[in-house]
């Protein structure tokens, strides 16, 4: 489980490897399930973009061109401003779209753990539908779910969106207890995840 309340970034120097930069706490299950041998750790107490810029600046990029993602939602303008304070020397320049673009390009593995991930979240479904029914709650639907995903080798991860209800209102709900009646649609969108890549189902 990777915190999502610190900061994180990954950066991608022009010669080298990638390097994660990441809460401290952090770094044990990063290690674990990453391919990436290069990372920066910071202490709770530390200022995440200070980490980063100096990071940056022990690569020797302090005075160079920096490209960064401004669509991201990891970087707001107040952050950018923080960053952009800490290196004044530096260029940033937008590359926004390359990483989805590279993202979008899978190996041969990556395609084999996105297929089962697939395979995992088809399991899931079947699981759910023999678990729910009239009288049944979308908490039972889950609970099958949850099973399935830990028995079959997925991440420990929330298995996605399990609601029921009339129309469309309800497409975004939580699980209750509540029972199904007849009529209700049980909606699904479950996220089986293996190394940190989902197959949404």
């Amino acid at each position: 489980m990777i915190s999502e309340n610190m900061y994180r970034a990954c950066l991608l120097p022009r010669d080298g490897e990638p390097i994660m930069i990441l809460r401290a706490v952090d770094l044990g299950p990063f290690t674990e399930s990453s391919w990436l041998s290069r990372s920066v750790a910071f202490a709770d107490w530390e200022v995440p973009i200070r980490v980063l810029a100096d990071t940056i600046r022990s690569l020797g990029y302090a005075t160079g061109r920096v490209g960064l993602d401004e669509d991201s939602n990891c970087m707001p303008r107040s952050r950018f401003k923080q960053l952009s304070a800490q290196l004044p020397d530096a260029r940033f320049v937008d590359f926004s779209g390359v990483m989805a673009e590279l993202r979008a390009r899978k190996s041969t593995r990556e395609i084999a753990v996105l297929r089962r991930a697939a395979a995992i979240g088809d399991l899931g479904i079947d699981a759910a539908l023999k678990a729910s029914g009239e009288g049944r709650s979308r908490r039972d639907a889950a609970a099958a779910v949850y099973q399935v995903f830990m028995q079959e080798g997925a991440d420990a991860a929330r298995a996605g969106i399990i609601t029921a209800g009339v129309g469309n209102a309800f497409l975004h709900g939580g699980l209750t207890k509540q029972p199904l009646a007849k009529g209700d649609i049980l909606h699904m969108e479950l996220l089986p995840y293996i190394d940190g890549y989902s197959a949404r189902r």
